[in-house]
């Protein structure tokens, strides 16, 4: 890479903890998702239990 590496292994880097904090973010609402669904699904069940 010679003299161009100054710029290449910081813009490696920079991809690789983009890639991880786009995975933790996506991983997150994944677990938020699930669990509002699961609020809602239990409310759901509730509600035609009462009819």
């Amino acid at each position: 890479m010679g003299e161009y590496a100054i710029f290449v292994w910081p813009s490696y880097a920079a991809v690789i903890v983009i890639m991880i904090a786009v995975g933790f973010i996506s991983w997150k609402n994944k677990n938020r998702s699930e669990k509002k669904l699961t609020d809602l699904q239990s409310k759901f069940d509730n509600m035609n239990k009462q009819e």
